[in-house]
């Protein structure tokens, strides 16, 4: 009986050791340092094989792509020459000295592990992880816009599976903290609230991956005015000279002595040279107020243009009723009758406003009766919520 129990203690004693020497396996594995190298689309990578065996008798390269490996090179010592599988063979170089692996013409789909095992010991197998990389072409920069207030946005385009880091600098320095500058998620973009003056300078961005590096640069220049407010302002500041020319021709001509005055064809083309001035500076201030008013002003614009425009008129029309009364005065014949005129303008005007003022109280009346139904129905769909929670209860 004692031996039945020394028999099977011994039993479970060896299954212990057994996976005991498993799992060391595994970690001595999974401890074994991965080997990492990078290198440029058309380059070449040498790859080495363990260094920590003596009695070498056969060395195989195999390519570890998830749980698919396939084979690049087996060798046994003493054969002439390796076995250098079809997929590989005229970019491969096998140095059986060492055995170690060149890999010619890299391509971007041999990135993955190289695994190299000597006498097919595992534990003692080397692993390279390889990442084969194209080098990142010249990123090109622009904004959306430059004018100042506006949201402004600098795009750096470049192919993104070749860049793997996007920097943004300002001036050669890093961006400036007391400006809040906001990236997008690939940090492509380079967000700005609101352009100001001292957003202006020179923005550079640098795209790298781990081979290659580029940079590309742009001078933001803020602009204070849009291209149609700087037409305005070109138009106002021409208005101004021709108003102020015009002005110094007329007080000439009003200030000249009687006997320089200028009289007769010269006096009457004078006249009309600077009322064309005049007429010129007036189309050009009301295109450049125009302008003015579809950029910035509109609004400021709209909300005094109409009592301004009351007093102008009733000032110009009084004074031109004044004075063509006065005209009329010089002929014997019947004045004109404006009364039909003033009563159906004033006819008119008023059944506009009277049917503004209808149509005003009527859309207020259907908005009470609106909202009072609507109260209604809330206060009976309570009610009736109520009603079921009494009927509900026991």
């Amino acid at each position: 009986m004692l031996i039945c129990f020394f028999l099977e203690t011994l039993g479970k004693g060896c299954t212990f050791i057994a996976v005991l020497l498993v799992v060391l396996q595994w970690t001595s594995e999974a401890a074994r340092p991965l080997e990492r190298k990078v290198a440029a689309v058309g380059s070449s990578v040498l790859l080495s094989a363990p260094d920590n065996i003596k009695d070498i008798n056969f060395i195989q390269w195999e390519y570890l792509n998830g749980n698919i490996s396939d084979f690049i090179v087996q060798y046994y010592v003493g054969s002439l020459e390796p076995t250098i599988y079809t997929h590989y063979g005229d970019r491969v170089v096998f140095y059986s000295t060492n055995g170690s692996l060149l890999l010619e013409k890299l391509q971007e789909t041999d990135s993955g592990v190289y695994k190299a095992s000597i006498n097919l010991i595992e534990s003692e197998a080397r692993t390279t992880f390889l990442k084969v990389l194209r080098p990142v072409s010249q990123p090109q920069i622009w904004s959306n816009s430059s004018l100042a207030g506006s949201p402004i946005e600098l795009f750096c385009n470049v192919p993104e599976r070749t860049v793997e880091n996007i920097d943004w600098e300002k001036e050669g320095g890093p961006l400036p903290q007391e400006r809040c500058y906001l990236l997008s998620e690939n940090d492509s973009v380079l967000h700005i609230g609101k352009g100001e003056k001292s957003d202006c300078g020179f923005y550079s961005c640098n795209v790298s991956n781990d081979i290659s590096w580029q940079e590309s640069s742009l001078n933001l220049i803020i602009v204070g005015i849009s291209p149609p407010l700087e037409h305005a302002l070109k138009m106002s500041a021409v208005a101004l000279v021709f108003a102020l020319v015009s002005g110094m021709g007329f007080f000439v001509l009003c200030c000249q002595s009687g006997k320089q005055r200028i009289k007769g064809e010269t006096w009457r083309w004078m006249i009309i040279f600077i009322q064309g001035l005049v007429c010129v500076s007036c189309i050009l201030l009301f295109a450049a107020t125009v302008l003015w008013m579809q950029e910035e002003g509109q609004r400021v614009i709209l909300d005094s243009a109409a009592p301004g425009a009351v007093i102008l008129v009733v000032l110009f029309a009084s004074l031109l009723l004044q004075k063509i009364y006065k005209l009329q005065d010089r002929g014997c014949s019947q004045t004109v009758d404006l009364t039909g005129y003033a009563v159906t303008s004033a006819v008119i005007s008023l059944l506009g406003l009277l049917t503004l003022f209808i149509w005003y109280h009527r859309s207020q009346g259907d908005q009470r009766e609106n909202k009072r139904h609507s109260k209604e129905e809330a206060h009976q769909e309570v009610q009736q919520e109520l009603g079921e929670d009494m009927l509900q209860r026991p």
